[in-house]
């Protein structure tokens, strides 16, 4: 019988992440589930340098998640899946932004959102202490998606989403308009988790 995906070592030497584990004292996959969970959420001013979350001291739920897959990759520890799910971004689910959506006269704006499968157990580390958690009906799309989707590929593939939306549903706002309000969304989203 194997172990369980939570308990495995990080013992992989020659791995940049799993050494940034090593530096940071972490050396089991449960340790380094609990320390990012504990991160505070936030970007990177290096938005790819993805190896040095520990460094940085925060992330986002794409970067937070991201490292883990790598750690798990570079020790063989399976049944650890990425996912991306594309969802309904409202002040139901995301405390905050109904101050912005408010005066738009959209109910939502699709934002995408990354976590971990392991073992078929959704984890969500993007918040300390929380869990980001939605229904089934305010998911629009989700899917696995590998390390390298994230970044420059996961914000033209959110991009091509919204823009695909803004058309199917006939909403008069341009691409460009939706993505600030969703900055500006983010924004006051994660000063809301702050406090």
């Amino acid at each position: 019988m194997s172990k369980r995906v939570i308990d495995q070592l990080i013992a992989a030497e020659d791995g940049a992440f799993s050494q940034s584990c090593h530096k940071h004292a972490i050396f089991r996959f449960k340790q380094l589930i609990n320390h990012v969970h504990n991160l505070p959420y936030g970007r990177f001013k290096t938005e790819y340098s993805l190896n040095q979350l520990l460094d940085y001291g925060k992330g986002t739920c794409s970067t937070k998640h991201a490292f883990i897959k790598k750690v798990a990759e570079e020790n063989a520890i399976n049944h650890v899946v990425l996912v991306n799910c594309m969802y309904e971004m409202k002040e139901d689910n995301t405390p905050g932004v109904g101050e912005i959506l408010n005066h738009t006269g959209l109910a939502y704006i699709p934002e995408s959102h990354c976590y971990l499968l392991i073992e078929g157990e959704i984890h969500d580390l993007t918040f300390p202490g929380k869990s980001f958690a939605l229904s089934e009906d305010e998911i629009l799309a989700q899917a696995e998606i590998s390390i390298s989707d994230i970044g420059p590929k996961k914000k033209e593939n959110h991009r091509a989403f919204i823009d695909a939306w803004l058309r199917e549903e006939k909403i008069n706002y341009t691409l460009a308009e939706i993505w600030d309000l969703r900055e500006a969304c983010i924004r006051k989203f994660a000063s809301k988790q702050a406090i």
